[in-house]
């Protein structure tokens, strides 16, 4: 006689008690059997250890079987190259280099807004003044580093 499989089958209620019941695969038949509650609590605890193995061993399966490009090509942020990292350090000193020939009033708007993410409000609180007076300052400060680096 081979016992193939035990698992926590169902609790049923009899006399207004909890009856515990496994089922108990022995060859091609099953068999449900009374146990007490620690039993049937360490069954079920057994089968949850197991259920979270298969799927650790499962999730470990998928990502060993990819290979370096497939995970490169599921990145959601890429690794720029090299050329890519160099352009944008030189593009940033570009801008630097330009905002540093505005008037200081336009580079610090400029700033608050492009690097620092401020509204157009939230400037004209921090500068005294009022958010359409903001804007003016900065779409200027816009065109003239557009020009300076010629854009």
């Amino acid at each position: 006689m081979q016992i193939n499989d035990i698992y926590p089958s169902r609790i049923d209620i009899k006399n207004d008690k909890p009856v515990y019941i496994v089922t108990v695969n022995v060859g091609c038949e099953r068999h449900d059997v009374v146990v007490s509650k620690t039993v049937y609590d360490a069954l079920e605890e057994l089968r949850l250890q197991n259920r979270h193995l298969r799927n650790q061993d499962k999730r470990h399966i998928e990502h060993s079987a990819l290979s370096d490009e497939a995970l490169y090509e599921r990145a959601s942020n890429k690794p720029e190259t090299i050329e890519e990292t160099i352009s944008d350090k030189l593009f940033i000193k570009q801008v630097l280099a330009a905002i540093k020939q505005l008037p200081i009033t336009q580079a610090r708007r400029f700033v608050l807004r492009n690097i620092l993410g401020y509204t157009y409000p939230e400037i004209g609180r921090v500068e005294g003044c009022g958010a359409r007076s903001a804007k003016e300052s900065v779409d200027l400060a816009t065109k003239k580093i557009r020009r300076l680096m010629k854009l």
